[in-house]
């Protein structure tokens, strides 16, 4: 009779051990997604490519600005590129000071998504750009230049040299009546582009 409460007694304290380290992994294993839903916020998760994107797209500009962050290769990123093409004077002016630090900020997949909205916002508005243009340093308007010309080389389904020449005459017409600095601005700009062809067919 002994033994057997004996053996009852011992069965109902491993069962209630067990149980115990069960309620155990069950807690930790909580605290691990608990952590996990944490990290996978998308809209404050860094990583994330939706990060920020509840913010309007001059709150997010203005945190480039102030290096608050940095732009990379993300919704939030993008939306600011696009604002380039803004309806108002105003907005675009502030972009384009907003879009020049992403560019001096881009590398890797970044940087190969600059070259379209440069692109586009110099054929869209080539008088105002080149106006705006005295805003850049030397270093700044050759890089966008650049991006341009690469952009062009990239897309080019055959000739990239006579798409850019293309490109060039698009915005001679596009600039008829600047200024003689305005048009030697225009030429530089010729100039990179036509070198970014001629350094990536090397």
């Amino acid at each position: 009779m002994y033994k057997i409460l004996l053996l009852v007694v011992v069965l109902a304290f491993l069962s209630c051990r067990e149980q115990r380290k069960k309620t155990e992994v069950t807690q930790i294993d909580s605290n691990i997604i608990g952590d996990y839903v944490e990290i996978e916020d998308t809209l404050r998760n860094p990583s994330s490519y939706y990060y920020l994107a509840d913010k309007c797209p001059k709150q997010f500009a203005e945190l480039i600005l102030s290096d608050s962050i940095r732009p990379a290769d993300n919704f939030s990123t993008f939306r600011v590129m696009d604002s380039l093409e803004a309806k108002l004077f105003e907005d675009r002016k502030f972009y384009l000071k907003v879009f020049v630090n992403i560019m001096d900020k881009s590398d890797g997949a970044l940087a190969e998504a600059v070259g379209l909205p440069a692109l586009t916002y110099v054929e869209n508005h080539t008088k105002e750009f080149l106006e705006l243009s005295s805003l850049l340093t030397k270093d700044q308007f050759e890089k966008w230049a650049n991006f341009v010309g690469v952009e062009i080389f990239l897309s080019s389904k055959n000739n990239p040299k006579k798409d850019i020449e293309d490109y060039y005459s698009k915005l001679k017409i596009n600039s008829k009546g600047s200024s003689l600095e305005q048009k030697d601005k225009l030429e530089e700009f010729h100039a990179v582009m036509k070198k970014a062809i001629v350094d990536n067919e090397k």
